[in-house]
Protein backbone atom coordinates (compact mmCIF):
# COMPACT_ATOMS: atom_id res chain seq x y z
CA UNK A 1 0.00 0.00 0.00
CA UNK A 2 1.40 3.82 -0.96
CA UNK A 3 0.76 6.70 0.02
CA UNK A 4 0.49 9.38 -3.14
CA UNK A 5 0.55 13.18 -2.48
CA UNK A 6 -1.96 14.80 -5.19
CA UNK A 7 -2.36 18.52 -5.66
CA UNK A 8 -6.49 19.29 -4.78
CA UNK A 9 -7.44 20.21 -7.85
CA UNK A 10 -6.39 16.35 -9.42
CA UNK A 11 -7.41 14.74 -6.63
CA UNK A 12 -10.80 16.14 -7.48
CA UNK A 13 -10.88 15.06 -10.82
CA UNK A 14 -9.49 12.01 -10.04
CA UNK A 15 -12.40 11.32 -7.56
CA UNK A 16 -15.30 12.78 -10.31
CA UNK A 17 -13.52 10.11 -12.81
CA UNK A 18 -12.41 13.05 -15.05
CA UNK A 19 -8.22 12.15 -14.63
CA UNK A 20 -8.10 8.60 -15.82
CA UNK A 21 -4.12 8.73 -15.55
CA UNK A 22 -1.65 10.02 -12.78
CA UNK A 23 1.83 11.30 -14.23
CA UNK A 24 4.76 11.50 -12.68
CA UNK A 25 9.00 11.68 -13.20
CA UNK A 26 9.47 8.85 -11.17
CA UNK A 27 7.87 6.43 -9.55
CA UNK A 28 8.25 3.26 -7.22
CA UNK A 29 7.75 -0.40 -8.20
CA UNK A 30 3.80 -1.02 -8.87
CA UNK A 31 2.15 -4.15 -9.04
CA UNK A 32 -1.22 -3.95 -11.04
CA UNK A 33 -4.10 -3.77 -8.63
CA UNK A 34 -2.06 -2.11 -6.11
CA UNK A 35 -3.92 -0.35 -3.39
CA UNK A 36 -2.89 4.11 -3.61
CA UNK A 37 -4.09 6.05 -0.91
CA UNK A 38 -4.48 9.69 -2.21
CA UNK A 39 -3.46 12.49 -0.07
CA UNK A 40 -4.55 15.76 -1.13
CA UNK A 41 -1.75 18.46 -0.52
CA UNK A 42 -1.66 21.92 0.21
CA UNK A 43 -4.78 24.15 1.54
CA UNK A 44 -6.25 19.99 2.02
CA UNK A 45 -3.91 18.65 3.80
CA UNK A 46 -5.90 15.34 4.17
CA UNK A 47 -5.94 11.87 3.10
CA UNK A 48 -8.88 11.95 0.54
CA UNK A 49 -9.26 8.39 -0.71
CA UNK A 50 -7.72 5.48 -2.83
CA UNK A 51 -7.33 4.14 -6.33
CA UNK A 52 -6.02 1.22 -7.82
CA UNK A 53 -3.03 0.98 -9.88
CA UNK A 54 -3.80 -0.06 -13.92
CA UNK A 55 -1.43 -0.38 -16.49
CA UNK A 56 2.08 1.79 -15.75
CA UNK A 57 3.81 3.18 -19.02
CA UNK A 58 7.36 4.39 -19.49
CA UNK A 59 6.99 6.82 -22.30
CA UNK A 60 8.72 9.68 -24.31
CA UNK A 61 7.48 12.70 -22.75
CA UNK A 62 5.41 13.62 -26.38
CA UNK A 63 4.03 10.43 -26.12
CA UNK A 64 2.69 10.55 -22.78
CA UNK A 65 1.35 14.04 -24.12
CA UNK A 66 -0.84 11.33 -27.01
CA UNK A 67 -1.82 9.08 -24.05
CA UNK A 68 -2.85 12.50 -21.82
CA UNK A 69 -5.37 13.87 -24.60
CA UNK A 70 -6.79 11.30 -25.92
CA UNK A 71 -7.61 8.88 -22.71
CA UNK A 72 -8.60 12.26 -20.03
CA UNK A 73 -5.32 12.73 -18.38
CA UNK A 74 -6.86 15.71 -16.25
CA UNK A 75 -4.46 17.95 -17.06
CA UNK A 76 -4.08 20.93 -19.90
CA UNK A 77 -0.76 20.62 -22.30
CA UNK A 78 0.86 23.76 -21.25
CA UNK A 79 0.51 22.14 -17.26
CA UNK A 80 1.86 18.80 -18.59
CA UNK A 81 4.73 19.69 -20.31
CA UNK A 82 5.98 22.82 -17.69
CA UNK A 83 5.88 19.69 -15.48
CA UNK A 84 7.75 17.56 -17.44
CA UNK A 85 10.14 20.16 -18.36
CA UNK A 86 13.85 18.97 -18.90
CA UNK A 87 12.91 15.57 -18.55
CA UNK A 88 12.60 13.51 -21.59
CA UNK A 89 10.66 10.34 -20.64
CA UNK A 90 8.25 9.95 -17.53
CA UNK A 91 5.41 7.09 -16.09
CA UNK A 92 1.47 7.34 -16.22
CA UNK A 93 -0.45 5.60 -13.92
CA UNK A 94 -3.91 4.04 -14.99
CA UNK A 95 -5.98 4.85 -12.38
CA UNK A 96 -9.02 2.29 -11.57
CA UNK A 97 -11.75 2.01 -9.29
CA UNK A 98 -11.11 5.47 -7.25
CA UNK A 99 -13.07 5.75 -4.08
CA UNK A 100 -13.30 9.25 -2.49
CA UNK A 101 -13.88 8.72 1.70
CA UNK A 102 -17.24 9.63 2.65
CA UNK A 103 -14.73 11.98 5.56
CA UNK A 104 -10.85 12.92 5.37
CA UNK A 105 -7.99 12.02 7.42
CA UNK A 106 -6.82 15.00 8.25
CA UNK A 107 -2.77 15.96 8.65
CA UNK A 108 -3.31 16.87 12.46
CA UNK A 109 -5.32 13.83 12.90
CA UNK A 110 -2.16 12.12 11.76
CA UNK A 111 0.12 14.50 13.99
CA UNK A 112 -1.93 14.12 16.86
CA UNK A 113 -0.53 10.23 17.04
CA UNK A 114 2.47 10.25 14.86
CA UNK A 115 4.37 14.19 15.79
CA UNK A 116 6.34 15.08 13.01
CA UNK A 117 4.47 13.75 10.55
CA UNK A 118 5.04 15.02 7.10
CA UNK A 119 3.24 13.86 3.55
CA UNK A 120 5.56 12.62 0.98
CA UNK A 121 6.37 14.90 -2.00
CA UNK A 122 5.78 12.42 -4.21
CA UNK A 123 5.05 8.48 -2.66
CA UNK A 124 5.73 6.68 0.20
CA UNK A 125 5.18 3.09 1.73
CA UNK A 126 2.90 2.78 4.39
CA UNK A 127 3.82 0.53 7.16
CA UNK A 128 4.45 0.39 10.60
CA UNK A 129 2.39 4.16 12.92
CA UNK A 130 0.63 5.13 9.42
CA UNK A 131 -0.59 2.03 8.26
CA UNK A 132 -2.12 1.39 11.75
CA UNK A 133 -3.12 5.19 11.99
CA UNK A 134 -4.83 4.66 7.82
CA UNK A 135 -6.62 1.48 9.13
CA UNK A 136 -7.93 2.67 11.91
CA UNK A 137 -9.59 5.54 10.43
CA UNK A 138 -10.56 3.34 7.79
CA UNK A 139 -12.62 1.23 10.51
CA UNK A 140 -14.20 3.79 11.39
CA UNK A 141 -14.93 5.70 8.53
CA UNK A 142 -18.60 4.89 9.06
CA UNK A 143 -18.90 5.25 12.70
Amino acid sequence: MLLMSVKPIYAKLIFEGRKKYEFRKKIPTLQYNSRVIVYASSRVRAIVGEFRVGNVYYMSIPDLWKLAKEKEGGVTKKQFFEYFRGYSHGYAIEILAPFKYPKELTLDEIRKVIPGFNPPVNFMRIKGKLKKVINDFLLNIDA
